[in-house]
């Protein structure tokens, strides 16, 4: 590509820009369709960036390519560490969520060390930047394994769905739904304090019920 150094300015720009949208993006898909859909769209933007940046000849092409990888980047920032801390036992949220932090790093180290690997081959910048969709395959991959955020089901009024999840995590195995319950009272627990932090939190912003009690599944007594 014969870049200007004006194009080259704006190519490295709108990645920033892209980051910008991406936090208001990952968070709307997050909020409304869950934390592991939003982690499988935000490995989409992780495979079409790079793919319009490797197969583009112009400014242009390249520019919009950084700008979707970009809105990965802020969307990632968003979603991953919400999912983490949600997911994780509450002794443990800060150092589960440090490891992203220094994951990220690392992955900073490695993209340099393959872009270094790659210095001669033919298209080399081509490769350098097309590379990042082969951890996004397995991103996208991982997410179909993953199971939902509780604290999300909660809010959707799932609770024996949220319930499953809480046992699995801390127990290992789901709930028996055709016997007797098979949650323990610990997990039993974490559900009803995650319910009344997420209660406290919708009287705190003055959203209104909307929706009967049944419906939202408040608990009672029996979660």
């Amino acid at each position: 590509l014969r870049l200007t150094e004006a194009s080259e300015e704006v190519i490295v720009g709108m990645a920033k820009l892209g980051a910008v949208f991406g936090t208001f993006v990952g968070g709307a898909l997050m909020q409304e369709h869950g934390r592991r859909k939003a982690i499988a769209w935000n490995s989409g933007f992780f495979l079409l960036g790079p793919f319009i940046m490797a197969v583009g000849d112009d400014a242009a092409s390249v520019s919009l390519g950084r700008f979707v990888v970009g809105m990965g980047v802020g969307a990632s920032a968003v979603v991953v560490p919400a999912y983490v801390a949600e997911m994780a036992p509450k002794d443990r949220r800060g150092s589960l969520v440090t490891v992203y932090e220094l994951m990220v790093c690392l992955g900073m180290i490695t993209s340099g060390l393959v872009d270094w690997g790659l210095r001669g081959v033919e298209h080399s910048w081509r490769w350098m930047v097309a590379m990042p969709m082969f951890p996004a395959v397995l991103m996208l991959a991982g997410s179909a394994a993953l199971p939902e955020s509780p604290r999300w089901l909660v809010i959707r009024g799932r609770l024996r769905d949220a319930l499953d999840v809480i046992h699995s995590l801390r127990e290992g195995d789901g709930v028996d739904r055709d016997g007797e319950d098979a949650s323990t009272a610990a997990v039993e627990a974490e559900l009803m304090e995650l319910w009344s932090a997420v209660e406290k939190e919708r009287a705190r912003v003055g959203e209104p019920d909307g929706e009967p009690d049944a419906q939202r599944g408040e608990p009672d007594g029996e979660p």
